[in-house]
């Protein structure tokens, strides 16, 4: 028995999604985009640009319907510029769910902004055909 090769490839879909301080609500969960059955999360990112101002703490989780924090296994700083990669899991959903953020924010808040990229395959999906 032998592996047959893959005869056709596919681009990841990509969920790019911004957001400002004044977009999130401390634990208010928010949808960032619809992940469909079959899909698994190939990559992603979170860049904040602006950091935010919270006088005590603002920090972010990203997860899904069933784990709020399955993308961030450290809790994403947002009082701090920078890129964070999402930890990906390989965790493929077996029914349409949503990639979530659920926000922490203590302290009064006038500035911050931030995007974050998904990018996801999804099984037998073919965009491309090679030989």
């Amino acid at each position: 028995m032998s592996i047959t090769k893959a005869q056709t490839v596919q681009y990841p879909a990509v969920a790019s999604v911004s957001f400002t301080y004044a977009d999130l609500t401390t634990t208010v969960v928010e949808d960032l985009c619809q992940i469909p059955a079959g899909a698994t999360v190939v990559g992603g990112e979170i860049i904040v640009d602006t950091a935010w101002d919270s006088a005590t703490s603002a920090t972010l989780d990203i997860g899904d319907g069933a784990d709020d924090d399955r993308y961030t296994s450290t809790i994403i700083n947002l009082k701090s510029a920078g890129r964070t990669a999402l930890t990906l899991t390989g965790y493929k959903y077996t029914e349409t769910d949503t990639i979530d953020a659920t926000p922490t924010i203590t302290g009064a808040t006038t500035a911050g902004a931030a995007r974050i990229n998904i990018m996801y395959v999804v099984e037998d999906r073919g965009h491309e055909v090679q030989g």
